[in-house]
């Protein structure tokens, strides 16, 4: 952190004096909230200035939070600079009277891990009875089964975070296809839900129809006179040729249309 500035004595003007000025009314600050929270640690009632200068308010969690927090005050042996050494030494010794009350955190599960053992180094130091050891046994069974609930919650957990990176992964991967490949959209009667659902063409085979419990078309539709298959679409990314296969087992009954047409035999799509 930068030490307060005499403008007299580093002869800065512009720029430079009004950073100088910044700086020491940040420092001007935070030496008022040093001295609130070393009247707060006497017992001395009184508000905490944090807000009124960034610093000390970024400093706010250090200073008078749950934390443990040292303080370098650097001096100088020149005499020129006696006046800034004796202010510093009073703002570090202002800073000694400081007390805060730093806790660890830690959840209940931990805490409650970390007291069954202490409980059970302090029954081994001081030697146990019979009814001691079958509370050392039961305290350590009681532990042994928070650890394993603890593992098997951070098991699905971590089940659950691979889940949903695979999901994000297969998203930017459809993101990406869509911006160079051919794309599956549907349209609808209401405007605003043309075009919600898009699938990108991938290489191959890219199935539309009725999910199954033993199967799942490329495209999944639902209703009433879909097929596991209604129909196929063709995609050769070397050529960008398309091609269009309908429904081979019943075409009348699973009909496929294109431009109103029926189709009955695989035809090219084109732009």
């Amino acid at each position: 952190m930068a030490g307060s500035e005499r403008a007299a004595s580093t002869g800065a003007t512009g720029d430079r004096l009004k950073e100088g000025a910044n700086i020491n009314k940040s420092l001007m600050i935070l030496g008022r909230v040093i001295t609130a929270l070393a009247d707060a640690g006497a017992g001395k009632g009184g508000v905490i200035p944090y807000r009124e200068s960034k610093l000390t308010f970024l400093l706010k969690p250090y200073l008078g939070g749950n934390a443990k927090t040292a303080m370098c005050a650097a001096i100088s042996p020149a005499d020129i600079n006696y006046d800034e050494t004796l202010s510093t030494l009073r703002y570090a010794n202002q800073v000694k009277n400081i007390k805060n009350k730093a806790t660890v955190n830690e959840s209940d599960s931990d805490k409650l891990i970390r007291q069954l053992k202490d409980e059970i180094d302090s029954l081994k130091k001081g030697g146990a009875s019979a009814a001691d050891s079958e509370d050392m046994k039961r305290m350590m069974e009681e532990q042994a089964e928070l650890q394993e609930t603890m593992e098997r919650e951070r098991s699905e957990f971590e089940q659950k975070l691979l889940e949903q990176r695979q999901l994000k992964a297969e998203e930017e991967e459809k993101d990406q296809l869509l911006k160079t490949r051919p794309q599956i959209r549907n349209i609808n009667q209401d405007p605003q839900m043309s075009g919600m659902f898009r699938y990108p063409m991938k290489d191959g085979d890219n199935v539309v129809g009725k999910k199954t419990p033993d199967y799942k078309p490329h495209v999944t539709l639902s209703g009433v006179g879909i097929a596991p298959q209604q129909c196929a679409f063709v995609y050769n990314s070397d050529n960008r040729s398309c091609q269009l296969i309908p429904n081979q087992d019943d075409i009348k009954k699973y009909k496929v249309l294109v431009n109103g047409q029926l189709v009955e035999e695989p035809i090219t799509l084109n732009h």
